[in-house]
């Protein structure tokens, strides 16, 4: 560890080298422990450097790992959003096509059935005035019957006498 050649002459004040003596001995074993004790630093210091070195290299590793995997789940968010909204997009659009093709069918329905209704009704009406004529016809009818049966009895009986008298079937109402 020291070069114990550099410590065996010391210079004294007049620039004179003198050789050591026994306290010198003492100083030169105090010197060594202080280097070795020195060394021990060194090393001690230089293995806090590597451990720091290393622990700032992993630090930047651990960072930039956690950067990808944070930019990695922001793509996959996005992208699972795109998706999403892709497919609500899809969604809506079909809603709104099934809307205007149920729009269609209910005017359709709408139209047709106001059709419908429209000739029922015109229908309705005609048989309302065929059930009108048919009903003048069995007042007509009716009030023929009774006249008939106010006037007798005898007269019906005259009619019924001429029209099988005549050949050609003579007027219902007795005249010739």
């Amino acid at each position: 560890m020291s070069d114990s050649g550099i410590y065996d002459r010391v210079m004294n004040h007049d620039e004179i080298a003198t050789t050591p003596s026994a306290n010198d001995s003492r100083l030169r074993r105090r010197i060594e422990e202080l280097e070795t004790e020195l060394y021990s630093y060194r090393q001690r210091e230089q293995l806090l450097v590597d451990t720091l070195l290393s622990a700032a290299r992993h630090a930047t590793a651990i960072r930039e790992s956690a950067r990808r995997d944070a930019e990695l789940a922001l793509r996959k968010a996005r992208n699972e959003a795109a998706e999403r909204r892709d497919t609500a997009e899809l969604e809506r659009d079909r809603a709104m096509a099934e809307l205007l093709r149920l729009r269609r069918i209910t005017q359709r329905m709408r139209s047709g059935l106001s059709t419908f209704l429209a000739a029922t009704v015109e229908e309705l009406r005609r048989e309302g005035v065929e059930d009108e004529q048919v009903a003048r016809q069995n007042a007509e009818l009716e009030l023929q019957a009774a006249l008939a049966n106010v006037l007798g009895s005898d007269r019906r009986t005259e009619i019924q006498q001429r029209v099988e008298d005549d050949p050609k079937g003579g007027s219902p109402n007795g005249l010739s």
